[in-house]
C-alpha cells in the first residue's frame, strides 16, 4: 500500500524499508473517493466502493514525476470494496483493495480489517 489510506495489494509501502535501504520520500500525495451505501441498516451494518490513487516523493522530484513503478500521472491506483459494520464496540471496517497499478513483489489483492475509533 502507499501508506495506512491507501488501499492496495501491495507487500511493502514507499515509506518502508528494504533491506536497510528506504523506499520512498519526504512528501506524499493522496486521493481517496468512497461511495458508502446501507446494507442492512437496523443493526449498522453499510457498504463501501472505493478508488485510491497516490505516491512518495523524494525532495528533489516534483510531484506527479515519479520515476519508480507507479501509473498514470507518477501515481498508484487501487480499488475496491468492503463493508463497515457499527458495532457495540466501535466501527468494525473489512474491506479488499485491489491495485491497479501492481508492481514487482505485490499482492493480487489486500484484505484489511480495522477497528476504529471514535473520536
Amino acid at each position: 500500500s502507499v501508506s495506512p489510506t491507501v488501499r492496495s495489494g501491495g507487500s511493502r509501502d514507499p515509506g518502508s524499508v528494504l533491506k536497510q535501504t528506504y523506499i520512498g520520500g519526504n512528501k506524499q500525495l493522496l486521493f481517496n473517493f468512497e461511495l458508502e451505501f446501507p446494507i442492512f441498516e437496523k443493526v449498522g451494518i453499510r457498504g463501501v466502493l472505493f478508488y485510491d490513487a497516490g505516491n512518495v516523493f523524494a525532495r528533489n522530484e516534483n510531484f506527479f514525476d515519479s520515476q519508480s513503478y507507479s501509473g498514470p500521472l507518477g501515481l498508484l491506483h487501487s480499488v475496491g470494496a468492503g463493508f463497515r459494520w457499527f458495532s457495540p464496540i466501535g466501527p468494525l471496517r473489512f474491506e479488499w483493495g485491489i491495485p491497479l497499478t501492481r508492481r514487482p513483489g505485490d499482492d493480487a489483492y489486500l484484505f484489511e480489517f480495522t477497528i476504529v475509533n471514535f473520536f
